[in-house]
């Protein structure tokens, strides 16, 4: 019975010491959907950290959000990705020169910042704010180069438990609870772009996988064809973007891959300010997925002799795109990707 006791008291402790009340590792499903439905994304209160990627388009790791030595990273879900910046939280990715990751206790916040960016974690509530300082990273000017400008993404590295097959599905939902906090335009000439390059978005994509493989000369290997789906979720152009309306279908050259967004005016009432509002959708993907996974075959991205049986959504990447000399702030207070099975 004491052995009992000490092992109750050391793991009140470690709640006790980490700050996290609730131990549960997921959070109540959405209002909306049935109790049966599942959440695909694991660690939905980010209490495995983050492992941090450098400024190259790749995973290698650059440093941990141990929150100040609390936890190690043998079970981490998620990544965060620092592409293309100036200055990475973590060495910067190139020549291994070390950075001192900033870091300070503020609350239940573990806030991990730089001169380029801030990303503020509550694991206790399951939270976290992105902020980015394009200012910083363009010097208070125009973007120098082009395709390449900032992220600050989280991406699931081994948040989807197993495969769920669209058709062995009786729905599948994306859940977002969201605010845009700030949003600071330079202005800048933005001749060399157009204005249209003026922007910060908060992109949410998931990977539709078509269970066909095929050689990817960019990869030079062979590998599963896969699309981006994405889920808009906020753009400096939103009032006068006519894509906004309707679903577009174009390639993203830095992946090359085929990119899908839904229409937005198809779950938005209003759309998103930089206002600190909150935000919150649900929004069923089963006819989005057959249309998409339907003009990807028509158009020549995924193999005429895919099949939708084989059809499924795999991986989560959201967070800023900064093309634009701006400066943002979003907090993520809830998401997943929601399936009920038949």
């Amino acid at each position: 019975m004491k052995k009992i006791l000490c092992v109750l008291l050391s793991v009140l402790i470690l709640f006790s010491v980490v700050g996290w009340a609730n131990p549960s590792d997921t959070k109540d499903v959405p209002e909306e959907l049935p109790s049966t439905a599942i959440n695909l994304l694991s660690d939905e209160y980010y209490r495995n950290g983050f492992l941090l990627c450098g400024r190259k388009v790749s995973y290698l790791d650059c440093g941990f959000t141990d929150y100040d030595g609390e936890i190690d990273q043998s079970s981490y879900s998620w990544r965060l990705c620092q592409w293309y910046t100036r200055l990475t939280l973590g060495n910067n990715g190139n020549d291994g020169e070390d950075f001192d990751i900033n870091f300070e206790k503020d609350g239940k916040n573990y806030v991990y910042y730089n001169d380029a960016k801030k990303v503020e974690i509550n694991p206790t509530d399951g939270v976290i704010s992105l902020g980015v300082n394009a200012g910083f990273e363009y010097n208070y000017q125009e973007r120098p180069s082009a395709p390449e400008w900032v992220h600050l993404l989280m991406t699931c590295a081994s948040a989807y438990s197993k495969k769920y097959y669209l058709k062995d599905l009786k729905h599948v939902w994306a859940y977002i609870d969201f605010s845009i906090d700030y949003e600071k335009i330079y202005n800048v000439n933005a001749s060399k772009f157009g204005q249209d390059a003026q922007v910060s978005q908060l992109v949410w994509y998931l990977q539709l996988h078509s269970g066909q493989y095929a050689y990817s000369k960019m990869r030079d290997r062979v590998e599963e064809v896969v699309s981006w789906f994405g889920i808009p979720l906020y753009d400096t152009r939103f009032n006068k973007a006519s894509w906004i309306a309707g679903e577009t279908f174009t390639s993203d050259p830095g992946t090359d891959l085929a990119l899908y967004n839904i229409p937005a005016d198809e779950y938005m009432t209003e759309y998103p300010k930089p206002d600190g509002k909150r935000h919150r959708y649900v929004v069923c993907l089963d006819d989005f997925a057959v249309y998409c996974f339907k003009n990807l075959i028509k158009t020549g991205w995924f193999p005429e002799n895919s099949s939708f049986d084989d059809a499924y959504f795999h991986f989560s990447n959201i967070g800023w795109e900064v093309p634009g000399t701006i400066d943002c702030k979003a907090t993520i207070y809830g998401m997943g990707v929601y399936v009920d099975e038949k």
